[in-house]
């Protein structure tokens, strides 16, 4: 039996920091589109090659060939070959594939023979790029199948690039010669960052997000939570934000705009990545532009140039023109989402331009909703919301990144709908249909406690609802490569006494800065009747009818006016729901102070009167534990149930209406965990 043996572990090995294992094999290799850019050294004195990697040969090992720069000797690697086994010698030969070769001794192997080959890259090294490709090495009878790559850098990227991990992903903000005003000595900043699950593949995904107005880069990326909203986002794809012109009116973003700017701009990015170790598998796949107010002017240009395939582009309040350009990318079959806003100047373009493609046959959603968005082939729609508030009002930076056709990561969390009791011991658990690739599957898990999680089902990545036991937690995670991703919001079905609301989608700017929460869960346990739970998105959709249920326990967290307390679906909803006699709880730090206070009075019974009671005690129980509570609203009604301690003279913290509907001025969730059961039960046991 003849092998080749594992010689140990490549020097000088790259760090981790991608999730390798979907590694997909690059069977071209070319700089083609990508500019001769040779960067601002103009020495011809070619720079040695870093030291060489070693790697054992196997089948399917891919060789990432040392970075090199423009000019630098080409990059090469040795191959380690031991046969064993063997009792009579045997042949060895290669064959390779694109820009690389493989040099040594081919004559046939002895046994026990430890053979040296050098793989080496023999492509041009003349301009920035990269090359992939690969090879078979025969023992004998036994093929061996490696794939290689090879980038060269613009000599103008930077030598140090201080990147950053957080809970999210990885970040940097680095000098690029292929940054908007590089060439002309202007700010050449551009913040870099992948979401932690980011695929390392050679068709990789992006993003590339275009400022407008008197905008600076690390100012407007916190303004609009730009890396925070692609995470939450759960795309497989790299953002990339250039700076462009630097806190100026103006919507000229330099050299990025010209035939081949948008290319290299990603190409230096990816260059970059793979120098520092994070990915070894360069190269670009389908891609997703997103500008804000004056950036529309280059996302046309970036369309007309065609450096790269853009699946989606969206505008929020940016149409001030160049509505063809735009028209004839959602005609070509692409997604379109465009908002305006009150003020914003943009809404006589919108409204045109949402005119011509109907015209042109196309479905075009007013609404931005997860269902429409998934159900139409454009958006064109009013945002209630201020110009630059916008890109983050209700998410719709990361709401529409995520129906934007890009791939899911592997490790982004699900988004559950609902988890509804059926009767018998069973409930059907339901989550988003992404509108990107399906994962391979999808598992649920169920816990009596929280804590302790056992699977209860694992189905197929095109299924979107099973059946399950039913447990008072449940979550569901994608599965990928056998692997499963980070867990959903935990939800719950034991009955059908309660419907739980998980009206809470706040993250950017309150108090709980994680993607997903058990407050659901927790709640509805604590109620100690049979419940059932659903986000909010399904109520507003009708996938859950509130009035199925007896009661309901609406949570908003500290949602406020960024994220739409109630929005006019959800009145309407809790309005036919009150007229047809059932019971509701409502919950929040912000329903007063961020919400339509007119409605809140009118329909609920609950006045508000200010924004902070001062204390994190009210009606004997202690709340503000789970997450800071640190606005909780005063309210004033027919009955104050809970009074916060010290007392606040004229409101509560919790009033009620004819037996019929509560409202609590902070969120039930932040109680302590030893109060919360007691606090919900003579809440459910005061409407009943």
């Amino acid at each position: 039996m003849m092998s080749l043996a594992c010689t140990g572990e490549k020097d000088g090995a790259r760090p981790g920091g991608v999730d390798t294992s979907t590694h997909e094999t690059a069977d071209s290799a070319d700089t083609a589109g990508a500019p001769d850019d040779t960067g601002g050294d103009t020495d011809t004195e070619p720079e040695p090659a870093p030291e060489p990697g070693r790697y054992a040969l196997s089948d399917g090992l891919h060789v990432p060939l040392p970075y090199i720069r423009v000019r630098q000797l080409p990059p090469s690697a040795t191959l380690e070959v031991i046969l064993e086994g063997a009792a009579d010698a045997v042949a060895l030969a290669v064959t390779t594939e694109g820009a690389f070769a493989i040099d040594g001794d081919l004559s046939p192997l002895a046994p026990d023979e430890r053979r040296s080959l050098t793989l080496r890259y023999v492509g041009a090294t003349d301009a920035p790029g990269w090359s992939t490709g690969g090879a078979v090495v025969s023992v004998g009878d036994v093929d061996y199948a490696l794939t290689a790559t090879a980038v060269v850098g613009d000599r103008g990227l930077p030598e140090v690039v201080d990147w950053a991990l957080d809970d999210f992903g990885l970040r940097a903000v680095a000098p690029l010669p292929s940054a908007p005003f590089a060439d002309v000595g202007g700010d050449a900043s551009v913040l870099l960052y992948a979401p932690d699950g980011l695929t390392d593949r050679a068709d990789r995904q992006h993003v590339t997000h275009l400022h407008g107005f008197n905008a600076v880069l690390e100012d407007i990326a916190a303004l609009h939570a730009l890396t925070t909203q692609h995470a939450l986002s759960g795309r497989d794809a790299l953002l990339v934000v250039p700076q462009g012109p630097y806190d100026a009116a103006s919507s000229d973003f330099g050299q990025l705009d010209a035939a081949g700017g948008h290319y290299a701009l990603l190409r230096d990015a990816v260059s970059l990545l793979y120098r520092d170790g994070w990915v070894e598998h360069p190269g670009l796949g389908d891609g997703a532009i997103t500008a804000h107010s004056g950036g529309y002017l280059s996302a046309s240009y970036l369309l007309l140039n065609g450096d790269l395939p853009i699946r989606a582009v969206h505008l929020f309040d940016a149409l001030y023109a160049q509505e063809w350009v735009f028209e004839d990318y959602a005609l070509s079959g692409a997604v379109l989402r465009s908002s305006y806003t009150d003020g914003g100047g943009t809404d006589a373009e919108n409204e045109a331009l949402r005119d011509a493609l109907r015209r042109g046959g196309l479905t075009v959603g007013e609404g931005f909703e997860i269902d429409e968005l998934a159900a139409v082939d454009a958006s064109i729609g009013f945002a209630d919301s201020t110009h630059m508030a916008c890109v983050t009002d209700e998410r719709h930076y990361a709401r529409w990144l995520a129906a934007s056709g890009l791939s899911r990561h592997p490790l982004a969390p699900p988004e559950l709908l609902s988890a509804a009791a059926t009767g018998a011991g069973r409930a059907r658990v339901a989550w988003w249909a992404d509108e990107g690739a399906a994962p391979e599957g999808w598992r649920v898990w169920g816990s009596e406690d929280g804590g302790s999680w056992e699977a209860l089902a694992e189905v197929a990545g095109d299924v979107t609802s099973t059946e399950v036991p039913a447990r008072p937690w449940l979550q569901v995670t994608a599965v990928s490569g056998g692997e499963d991703g980070a867990p959903s919001d935990a939800y719950g079905a034991t009955g059908a006494d309660w419907l739980v609301v998980d009206g809470f989608d706040r993250v950017l700017g309150g108090s709980w800065p994680w993607f997903t929460h058990d407050f659901a869960a927790s709640v509805g346990a604590a109620s100690g009747e049979g419940f059932s739970t659903a986000s909010n998105e399904a109520v507003i959709t009708g996938a859950v009818s509130l009035e199925d249920y007896a009661g309901v326990i609406w949570l908003l967290g500290d949602e406020s006016e960024a994220d739409r307390t109630f929005d006019r679906w959800e009145q309407w909803a809790i309005e036919d729901y009150l007229d047809a006699g059932g019971r509701l709880i409502v919950s929040g730090s912000e329903v007063g102070y961020g919400g339509d206070r007119g409605w809140l009075e009118e329909t609920l019974g609950a006045a508000y009167l200010a924004d902070d009671a001062g204390t994190t005690s009210a009606g004997g129980y202690t709340f503000g534990v789970t997450y800071e509570e640190d606005w909780p609203d005063v309210l004033t009604g027919d009955v104050i149930l809970w009074e916060y301690a010290p007392s606040t003279p004229g409101g509560g913290a919790a009033v009620g209406r004819d037996r019929q509907v509560i409202v609590v001025g902070f969120p039930l969730e932040t109680l302590h965990p030893d109060d919360r059961a007691p606090a919900l039960q003579e809440l459910t046991g005061w409407l009943k």
